[in-house]
C-alpha cells in the first residue's frame, strides 16, 4: 500500500493536469465570465439619464437599463444584451394586459389582444415614441451603408430597427420588474404601454389623443 503522502502528491498532480487540460480544450469565454464587464461609468451617460428621469425611474442599478437597450450585436454578444431581461418583460407585459383586459374584451378576442403586448412592430413603435430606440446599443446588418450616409450627411435608415427597438421595450419591463419590483412595472405599463396601445388605448384612464394608428402599417423592414 502506498504511503499517505504519496496519494496526496498523486492526487494533487492529476487535479493539476485535469486544471490544464480543461484549460487547453475549453473556448476563451468557458474559462473566464461569459461577459466582460463595462466600465461602471457607461451606465450612466446623460442620455441614459435622461430617459430614465422621463419614465420617472431611478435605477438602482443602471447596469440593468444598459443591459435592457443592447442587442447580441453589439460587441459581437460578449457584454450582457437583452435577452433574458426580454423574456421576462414579455411574461410580466402579457401578465399585466390579461388583468386588465380580463373584463374589457370578449373571451374571443382575450388571446389575440394579449399577445399583441409581444409583438414587436408594436410595442417597437411605442418604445420610439418614448425615445428607447436612441438608447439602442446594435449592430444593424447594413451598417456600411448608414455609416456611409451619415459621411455624406444623407440618411439610410438602420435595417430592423423598429424590431430591435421593440425587443428593447420588453426587456425594459423586465428591466424595471427586475430592479424596481411589479409594482414599478405595472404602473410603467399603465402610464406608458397601454395609453399608446393602437387598439386598448381608449381603455387607458388617461388616452393619448395624439396616438396615430397609421403608423402601425408601416413596414419596418
Amino acid at each position: 500500500m502506498w504511503p499517505i503522502s504519496n496519494v496526496k502528491t498523486l492526487s494533487s498532480k492529476v487535479a493539476i493536469d485535469q486544471q490544464a487540460h480543461n484549460h487547453d480544450i475549453l473556448p476563451e469565454f468557458a474559462r473566464s465570465n461569459r461577459y466582460r464587464e463595462e466600465p461602471t461609468r457607461e451606465y450612466l451617460t446623460e442620455d441614459y439619464e435622461r430617459f430614465a428621469r422621463d419614465i420617472g425611474l431611478n435605477f438602482s442599478n443602471p447596469a440593468t437599463l444598459t443591459q435592457a437597450v443592447t442587442h447580441r450585436s453589439f460587441e459581437h454578444g460578449n457584454v450582457r444584451h437583452m435577452e433574458r431581461l426580454e423574456y421576462l418583460g414579455q411574461c410580466v407585459i402579457q401578465t399585466f394586459a390579461a388583468e386588465f383586459l380580463i373584463d374589457k374584451v370578449s373571451a374571443e378576442q382575450l388571446q389575440t389582444r394579449i399577445e399583441s403586448y409581444k409583438d414587436t412592430s408594436i410595442v417597437g413603435t411605442i418604445g420610439k415614441q418614448i425615445g428607447l430606440n436612441k438608447l439602442l446599443r446594435w449592430v444593424p446588418v447594413n451598417l456600411e451603408e448608414v455609416k456611409k450616409a451619415e459621411a455624406s450627411g444623407s440618411y439610410v435608415k438602420p435595417i430592423g430597427q423598429k424590431h430591435v427597438t421593440g425587443r428593447a421595450m420588453l426587456a425594459l419591463v423586465g428591466a424595471i420588474y427586475h430592479d424596481q419590483g411589479a409594482f414599478a412595472a405595472k404602473s410603467f405599463f399603465h402610464r406608458h404601454i397601454l395609453p399608446r396601445h393602437p387598439t386598448d388605448h381608449i381603455f387607458a384612464e388617461k388616452p393619448l389623443l395624439q396616438f396615430d394608428n397609421s403608423i402601425l402599417l408601416k413596414t419596418d423592414l
